[in-house]
């Protein structure tokens, strides 16, 4: 990867991640020293850390894409070989998107409260590393039985909604091919959320088979609005 990037003529200095947030300080040392590009090569879990030290700042973000599921990737169209992806990081064209924030942390694509925030707090690390995006799968079928739904009130400026899962998302995209939010796009000012309401855990395997094709969208117990 690094002699694809120097051989378009871009200097690069490789720094690797060890463990949680590496880079999110990785990110805010090469700001530090004013580098013109921080080029992260990672899944959607690294691009999130190498984010929160970049938003507000003129220092562009290139991704390239080598994780589990890769979703903002796939979001933005990403070429996935080198000779490709490194010719679009030395092209230098910048695509400008708003980004989302939930307490303290800048998200890029999504945030959930609920039932996928509880499936991603139980994805075992070593089941990932061996089955990618299965890991994401065995750990939702969990959720299903055992997850215990609890209602929230969720305001916007059109009013208060009530549910038990709620996919907050700035892009269409979602892993495991689930399109949740299928209206959202990185380009507006706007978070599409789309709301699910019900206690009835059998009823989210539904909705789940049904976001495959947008069409849960229709379903008795689920809101989509829109909102700043």
């Amino acid at each position: 990867m690094v002699d694809a990037l120097r051989q378009q003529g871009i200097a690069v200095t490789p720094r690797t991640t060890a463990g949680a947030a590496d880079a999110t300080r990785l990110t805010a040392d090469a700001l530090a020293v004013g580098v013109d590009l921080v080029i992260v090569h990672g899944g959607d879990g690294t691009v999130n850390e190498a984010i929160q030290p970049l938003v507000g700042t003129p220092t562009p973000l290139a991704v390239w894409p080598s994780g589990t599921s890769n979703v903002l990737a796939r979001e933005l169209g990403l070429p996935g070989s080198l000779d490709l992806m490194a010719r679009v990081i030395a092209t230098g064209a910048l695509r400008r998107v708003p980004v989302g924030r939930a307490g303290e942390r800048y998200f890029l694509l999504m945030a959930g409260v609920g039932l996928d925030a509880d499936m991603l707090r139980s994805v075992h690390p070593g089941l990932k590393r061996l089955t990618g995006e299965g890991a994401y799968w065995m750990a939702g079928l969990r959720q299903l039985t055992d997850w215990n739904p609890v209602p929230f009130l969720v305001e916007t400026e059109s009013g208060r909604h009530r549910a038990t899962f709620a996919v907050v998302a700035n892009a269409a995209s979602y892993g495991g091919g689930l399109r949740f939010a299928p209206e959202a796009s990185m380009d507006d000012d706007l978070l599409d959320l789309c709301l699910f309401d019900s206690t009835e855990r059998h009823r989210f395997a539904r909705y789940l088979a049904a976001a495959f094709s947008g069409s849960h969208l229709g379903l008795p117990g689920v809101t989509y609005v829109k909102a700043r």
